[in-house]
């Protein structure tokens, strides 16, 4: 396909081809982009470094070379390229998004390099340089690596905007359901009074913003708020304007002013007080106290002979083992790895009588450390005693015996969800988790008697009769609502709201229309799903995966599910099946959904093979030989032609033939099935003709088996 003239130039001067000093390189130019539109992105570096080998100092080959090396992931390569083009173009916009790039790249602030961006997007007049998206990318990943995931609202919304067309990108934080709902769209712009005397000023704000010049945007309202102070209005714009640009204590600053502002309603300071806790700079109001000490102790075998006797302790093994081991040596900065780890529940885990069901929850962790020749035998512990915690707490301390406490500073507390989801079995059933509505009653039940700071360290139930605590309280109900890595069963929050004696706030969606239009994000976990119709839950279910609400995603998989399948679109189905599988807690749960998602594929006509490995490699985990040979062998005999089962058989047949099996198709979900499956799975006599180079069976199978065929 010719260039188009009036493209804009890649060397990113904001003019057109036609106009550009690179239109005397056009012939060069248009071999280059055909190499990147085929993806032969290696020849197309090639090139352009054969071409800078002639030419130095040429923009438009240094802006696609950053490009492609980025891209690739060669950092050196773009950090070399980055800084040439540069020195030849500082003022460029592609140059300051390219200098966002190398901000990140070199662990700058995340506000610095936001401003290097902010000011490259505004100045990019003919449409953003192709660089933007992963520089938008790199700096999103900067701010989990920093610990500031709250802040990237904004910045995700931007790229899920650039990245339309292509659907919701997996790596995107809009996905993440460990980031609070509340952080993940725009934030409430308050309504200004129809006589408000900044409303001229205020168009020219949204003039600047949404040409994203936030940092003059935000010079302008701080004017507007010195001739009217603390005017509600004018601040939601700053608390924006500030999140845009990583302003993290001064967008916080702002949103405690909102939280206690007299003159906007009780639902408007509650968001305000809920958004606070989500962005607050070190996030300790919502956290929980814990008992955490590192001591020098005797002997670590003599605590783990102990602990290997008590029926209420869990010895971490397997894969899960190593990665702890691992992780609480850089929490002590210990070099050498646990020896030992183990769980403590407030309920035995074994030897269990009785027949009824209740919930055995970890109230603390015991990590043993190894005498080594410089340091002596020693346990982290780390503790809950909330509460009857306190009694088993003790009991630990005069298990483990501590000589003197280690001086390391060790994290002295936790967030209240990370207690909520601490690991909880069946008590007496070694390790069977509880079903999803026995976990929600023991969530529910926990969060209701936890103490929290920001509550003047009453329980939830406690503050409730205290009026004074209203609107932390609020704020606290709020946040658990954007908490949407919870998973709850529908009617669980709405449940903690009537234990409390409170009204939960009603949706502001128009429930007569058919197409739901979310309006304010919380009431995706608001929503009345049972109320819904098709059109409607189907409206739901779509704007939860866009926005990684898997709480909500799961209850309304959940209700979809139970609907009349005639009426819905079979594609509704597999992505209700999909939330389903997801969050089951059961291998048996998972393989029952699984069954169901293939049935679900089969019947909107798309491809199964992915989600029949991935039943197979369930049942193989779960021992069941017989079944997944059945499975497999059965998906093989009506679908001869999907490319995931033929790509996976050719794997088998590989691993077969050559020992050990390394990685098989990407996807696997519940373990690789080993090198027995793979023995049965081929038992059947598969052999490849010398002649046709075809798989063929070597046998006819016996009555009763399957017979594989693969296609050539």
């Amino acid at each position: 396909m010719a260039l188009d003239h009036y493209a804009p130039c890649p060397c990113g001067s904001g003019k057109k081809l036609k106009f550009c000093k690179c239109v005397d390189n056009l012939q060069e130019l248009e071999k280059i982009i055909k190499l990147m539109d085929g993806e032969q992105e290696v020849a197309a570096i090639e090139r352009i470094n054969k071409q800078l080998s002639k030419t130095p100092n040429t923009a438009w080959l240094l802006a696609l070379k950053g490009e492609l090396v980025l891209a690739q992931q060669d950092l050196p390569a773009f950090h070399d390229t980055a800084n040439r083009f540069l020195k030849l173009k500082p003022d460029n916009p592609l140059a300051l998004i390219m200098k966002s790039v190398l901000s990140s790249m070199e662990e700058e602030p995340p506000e610095v390099t936001a401003r290097y961006l902010l000011e490259g997007i505004s100045e990019a007049r003919e449409g953003l340089p192709p660089l933007t998206l992963l520089a938008v990318r790199y700096l999103l990943q900067r701010l989990v690596a920093v610990e500031k995931p709250s802040l990237s609202g904004y910045w995700a919304s931007l790229l899920a905007g650039l990245l339309a067309e292509k659907g919701p990108q997996e790596d995107s934080p809009l996905l993440d359901p460990a980031l609070n709902l509340l952080a993940k769209a725009s934030t409430l712009i308050l309504a200004d009074p129809a006589d408000a005397g900044w409303k001229e000023r205020l168009a020219e704000v949204h003039s600047l913003t949404r040409s994203f010049r936030f940092a003059q945007g935000e010079a302008k309202l701080r004017s507007i708020l010195r001739d009217f102070p603390d005017a509600p209005g004018p601040l939601s714009h700053l608390l924006r304007a500030q999140l845009a640009q990583l302003d993290q204590s001064g967008a916080h600053a702002t949103c405690l002013k909102l939280a206690n502002h007299p003159d906007i309603s009780a639902e408007e300071r509650y968001y305000f007080t809920a958004l606070g806790f989500e962005i607050e700079p070190k996030r300790t109001s919502l956290n929980v106290e814990l008992f955490s000490h590192y001591y020098e102790v005797d002997s670590d075998d003599r605590i783990s002979e102990v602990l290997a006797d008590n029926a209420a302790a869990y010895c971490y093994t397997g894969e899960h083992f190593e990665t702890a081991r691992h992780f609480y040596a850089s929490i002590v900065e210990d070099e050498v790895p646990a020896k030992r780890i183990y769980n403590i529940f407030d309920k035995p885990l074994r030897g269990g009588e009785d027949t009824q069901r209740e919930i055995a929850s970890t109230v603390a962790t015991v990590v043993l450390f190894g005498k080594q020749t410089d340091k002596p035998a020693r346990v982290y512990i780390t503790a809950h005693r909330q509460s009857n915690y306190g009694k088993i707490v003790d009991d630990l301390l005069a298990i483990i015996q501590p000589i003197r406490e280690m001086e390391k500073q060790i994290p002295a507390d936790c967030t209240y969800l990370d207690y909520l989801q601490r690991p909880r079995w069946i008590a007496g059933t070694q390790q069977e988790p509880p079903n999803l509505d026995e976990s929600s009653q023991a969530l529910q039940e926990d969060f209701l008697a936890l103490p929290f700071p920001v509550l003047g360290n009453l329980s939830p139930r406690e503050a409730a009769k205290d009026e004074s605590k209203r609107q932390p309280l609020m704020g606290l109900l709020y946040h658990l609502e954007g908490a949407q890595g919870l998973i709850l069963n529908d009617g669980t929050v709405q449940g903690i709201y009537q234990e409390l004696g409170i009204q939960r706030p009603a949706p502001a969606c128009d429930l007569s229309e058919d197409n739901l239009r979310v309006t304010q994000i919380l009431d995706l976990d608001r929503l009345p799903i049972d109320e819904l119709n098709d059109e409607q839950i189907s409206s739901l279910l779509f704007a939860t995966m866009n926005y990684g609400a898997s709480r909500a995603y799961y209850n309304a998989s959940k209700n979809l599910l139970a609907r009349d399948p005639s009426r819905l679109d079979p594609r509704l189905r597999v992505a209700a099946y999909s939330g389903f599988i997801a969050v089951e807690p059961t291998l048996e749960g998972k393989i029952e959904k699984s069954r169901g998602l293939i049935a679900a594929l089969e019947a909107a006509g798309a491809e199964t093979g992915r989600a029949v490995i991935n039943l197979v490699s369930m049942l193989h985990s779960a021992g069941r030989m017989d079944d997944a040979q059945a499975e497999f062998s059965a998906a093989m005999q009506k679908y001869p032609s999907d490319p995931y089962l033929f790509s996976f058989m050719q794997y088998l047949m590989k691993a077969q033939g050559q020992g050990p099996m390394g990685e098989g198709p990407a996807s696997m979900g519940g373990g690789t099935p080993g090198m027995d499956l793979t023995s049965r799975l081929l038992q059947n006599g598969i052999s490849r003709s010398a002649t046709r180079g075809e798989a063929e069976p070597t046998q006819s199978p016996a009555a009763g088996e399957s017979k594989l065929w693969l296609p050539s």
